[in-house]
């Protein structure tokens, strides 16, 4: 059971998905959330499309630690249609959590986005709550 909430979001808009080669990756910048670092990353892999939640808290010999999160993953189109999945998880030590598949690419390459110069864009979208 969660003792307090405490909630936040990373955004971010990624250009030329469509472009990822297999096993191609992207990660978001750091952004320090509640004094815990977090990032988000997206691969393409053996024909889907990965989205995960990194929480990026060194271990430390001396001290455990563990954050528990609920989380939700937004995958946004220009034109505002959305794919959203919702998990939960134990963060005690520096990993990622989210979807292998959170869809297949070829779903993603044929999704109604708005072109600019045959470039899709994408929000990357993350809510945070109970850290």
């Amino acid at each position: 059971m969660f003792n307090s909430c405490k909630e936040f979001k990373i955004s971010e808009a990624v250009k030329n998905v469509s472009r990822f080669e297999d096993g191609e990756q992207y990660s978001t910048d750091i952004e320090e959330r509640f004094n815990i670092p977090w990032r988000m990353e997206i691969k393409k892999k053996n024909g889907y499309f990965e989205f995960y939640l990194k929480c990026e808290k060194e271990e430390c010999e001396n001290r455990k630690w563990s954050i528990e999160v609920e989380f939700t993953l937004k995958l946004v189109s220009q034109n505002g249609k959305r794919l959203t999945k919702n998990g939960q998880y134990t963060f005690e030590k520096p990993i990622g959590n989210g979807w292998p598949k959170f869809i297949s690419w070829k779903e993603l390459e044929n999704s109604p986005c708005i072109e600019n110069e045959n470039q899709k864009l994408f929000l990357l979208n993350h809510t945070v709550k109970n850290v």
